[in-house]
């Protein structure tokens, strides 16, 4: 009996880790800023997904990642063809609904494109506070594009590591 109670109390680690399923965790394509410079990295979210399981939601068993509270919500019509100039204003998640966003790091050879099928949806977190160059967003398509942009209450940069410089890879 001790002989069994031994062997179970040595294995149960080894159990237990193996029926907890490994979180997953939410990357998401930002504009962040090293030695004060705009740049595309892949972030990690530090904050795991967590699965729906109310039994009165339509999405059960889906994964949702809590972005945490937010300052302000703009829907954006932005017509064909439309460039800004580099802006590094404050921090948003945008997401784009149709059509195409060209984000571009001045000075550098880095962009990614921005849109439904791919990147759909990034961090912008190259404010002043941290960036000297900020990015440039140009609209190349030929019809008009829409986009949600989103602020983090108090300009909050979500708790993250760097995965990688450049964008996240779609998978």
């Amino acid at each position: 009996m001790l002989t069994f109670a031994l062997v179970a109390l040595l294995l149960a680690p080894q159990v237990l880790s193996a029926a907890a399923p490994k979180p997953k965790y939410f990357q998401i394509t930002a504009i962040g800023a090293v030695n004060r410079k705009s740049r595309l990295q892949c972030w990690q979210l530090s904050t795991p997904f967590f699965v729906s399981n109310a039994t009165t939601e339509d999405l059960v068993g889906a994964d949702f990642e809590f972005l945490g509270p937010m300052d302000n919500a703009t829907y954006g019509v932005v017509p064909a063809n439309y460039e800004s100039a580099a802006h590094r204003d404050h921090v948003e998640y945008l997401a784009v609904l149709s059509g195409l966003a060209q984000i571009t790091i001045p000075g550098t050879a880095q962009s990614v494109a921005v849109g439904p099928g791919g990147t759909d949806f990034i961090i912008a977190a190259d404010t002043s506070a941290v960036s000297d160059t900020g990015h440039a967003t140009a609209y190349p398509s030929s019809n008009k594009t829409t986009v949600l942009a989103v602020q983090p209450k108090g300009g909050a940069v979500p708790d993250h590591t760097v995965v990688h410089d450049g964008p996240c890879k779609v998978a």
